[in-house]
């Protein structure tokens, strides 16, 4: 992707240009927001889109890993790809390629 500034007071400053890669279409599921309460808890997985075909990616995986954001209000069992909410509060939960820097 090549980027250049439009303004008039920015004529002298050149076009950059960064990389985009997409390694694969993934989605992590749920994909909404999800609210749960002190001890409940939510299963998340992964699905893979290829050829419009898509296939769910076995965690743990070797490939990718998930992580939470905040640990004091929820825990995260990277076995099952569970999350149990432990106290009021929000969190995010990140999935990780581990071939990406």
């Amino acid at each position: 992707v090549q980027v250049r500034l439009v303004e008039n007071a920015w004529n002298d400053v050149p076009p950059d240009i960064v990389k985009l890669l997409v390694i694969e279409n993934l989605m992590l599921l749920p994909s909404a927001d999800v609210y749960i309460m002190p001890l409940s808890f939510v299963d998340y997985h992964i699905e893979r889109r290829k050829h419009g075909k898509v296939e769910v990616v076995q965690m743990p995986s070797d490939q990718y890993t998930l992580e939470l954001s905040n640990t004091t209000v929820a825990s995260l069992d990277k076995d099952m790809s569970r999350v149990t909410g432990m106290i009021l509060g929000d969190t995010e939960i990140v999935l990780h390629d581990k071939n990406m820097l």
